[in-house]
């Protein structure tokens, strides 16, 4: 049975009609997800799964994949017990992790790296993807610019992509500084390598 407010109590749930509803939801995810789908030059596949959703991602995730976790609208719901999980479930995974906003806040902006050494993975993904917005690069690390010139290098500067760097200004990385290095950037997206900073700070 169900809660209806509004006076009318408890109803009685009619199985039927739960299942019709639930089959109309996959119906139009499949369908939206297939116009998205349609412009991706990527192989896509869709498919339905039962359970606890931190669970289906520990159990389908692998390290080719990219877990998307879309922020919930409302802020009680941020830190309910049902998101956290689907959040500590996907860190825990060996997938990349992407969280984002419930509603975009800009669609243009730099791609930030946020860069453990001169030598960090982050660097070169925000490159490509820098490239393929035709945006520039932040670069945000607790070590010189001088030692990021080789990581610069071909094939990102062929591309003629703009960079900039910003050194930590507490020199150690931690969620606490880069909120103060980041927080007058006009920044479109963060990419942070897995262990630069701890699963809670990220």
């Amino acid at each position: 049975r169900e809660w209806r407010a509004f006076g009318d109590g408890w109803k009685s749930i009619e199985i039927e009609q739960f299942k019709n509803e639930l089959a109309q939801a996959s119906e139009t995810a499949h369908r939206l997800f297939a116009n998205i789908a349609r412009n991706c030059s990527v192989e896509t596949s869709f498919r339905i799964e039962h359970g606890s959703p931190a669970d289906i991602i520990g159990s389908i995730a692998t390290a080719e994949d990219i877990v998307v976790i879309i922020e919930p609208r409302n802020p009680i719901e941020r830190v309910s017990q049902r998101f956290t999980r689907i959040i500590d479930a996907a860190f825990r995974a060996s997938a990349a992790v992407m969280i984002v906003p419930s509603r975009v806040a800009r669609i243009a902006g730099a791609i930030v790296a946020v860069a453990a050494d001169p030598r960090d993975p982050s660097i070169g993904v925000a490159m490509a993807i820098a490239a393929a917005a035709h945006e520039k690069v932040v670069i945000v690390g607790s070590f010189k610019e001088t030692e990021l010139s080789a990581s610069l290098a071909s094939p990102y500067k062929s591309l003629g992509i703009r960079s900039e760097f910003i050194g930590s200004k507490k020199g150690a990385l931690n969620a606490t500084a880069l909120g103060d290095d980041l927080r007058q950037l006009s920044k479109r997206l963060i990419i942070i390598s897995r262990g630069t900073l701890s699963d809670v700070d990220a």
